[in-house]
């Protein structure tokens, strides 16, 4: 149950984040520019890209890593996990508060916490001794 939950959660957060990068690469239409002043960007094509291919692709990574019963897939969701936490920090000190923010960010400590209780679940235990 909880790997089958995991699994979810990072498909929807590839499709989440895939539809954001592709809304931002677009020119993110309703969003104003003024909220990049003061960082390295002067357009959404950069986060847009970082958005599509590092966010979404590692909750599309991580799917697939726990479907194919990957040893390393709890570690690799739970990094993905991390990667949408530190996502949404950086982008509430960048753009207006939306109510999406929070909700994200949730969703990732929720990736976080079941990818560790699914790798204390799937850890092999001691081997034989001798």
């Amino acid at each position: 149950m909880t790997r089958w939950a995991l699994i979810l959660l990072c498909v929807f957060l590839g499709v989440l984040a895939v539809g954001g990068g592709i809304y931002a690469l677009g020119g993110a239409p309703g969003w104003s520019l003024d909220w990049l002043k003061g960082t390295p960007f002067n357009s959404y094509v950069i986060p847009g890209l970082i958005l599509l291919i590092v966010v979404g692709g590692s909750g599309f990574l991580a799917a697939g890593a726990l479907l194919a019963r990957l040893p390393v897939g709890p570690t690799v969701a739970g990094a993905s996990g991390v990667i949408l936490v530190a996502w949404i920090a950086v982008e509430v000190f960048i753009i207006p508060f939306m109510w999406l923010q929070p909700a994200m960010f949730v969703w990732g400590l929720a990736m976080i916490a079941l990818a560790w209780w699914l790798r204390r679940q799937t850890k092999p235990g001691p081997g034989p001794r001798g």
